[in-house]
């Protein structure tokens, strides 16, 4: 437990860390999964991690794990909204890793809504 690790979720990997059973919400620890190890995502980490909730773990096979140092410079860059580079920079703030170059993604920019014709002045 406490090794910080990329987990997928469905098609997308996410930052997250190999949690103790012992502190995670009863829920959890009473559905433990044989075979597939207990994960503690870092999806709005200052709240979860001073009252974790459910929805904040999850078990995984381990063939749905990658070593966090190990991934980061392909996975790091798989997405650029702000809630995933958050959960990186929460996994990097309790790190001794610091990785060559990593800068927060520009974020993609985003699409106004297209004007109605009846919108028109």
């Amino acid at each position: 437990p406490g090794t910080l690790i990329w987990g997928q979720l469905g098609k997308n990997w996410w930052p997250g860390r190999v949690a103790w059973l012992k502190k995670a919400p009863k829920e959890v620890r009473e559905n433990v999964k044989e075979e597939c190890v207990l994960v503690h995502w870092f999806d709005e980490w200052e709240e979860v991690s001073s009252k974790p909730t459910r929805w904040a773990y999850g078990w995984l096979p381990v063939s749905k794990i990658k070593d966090f140092e190990g991934g980061f410079a392909s996975l790091s860059k798989s997405r650029k909204s702000k809630i995933f580079t958050d959960s990186i920079e929460a996994a990097l703030s309790i790190s001794t890793f610091k990785p060559d170059g990593w800068a927060r993604p520009e974020p993609a920019p985003t699409k106004k809504p297209a004007v109605e014709a009846s919108e028109k002045p």
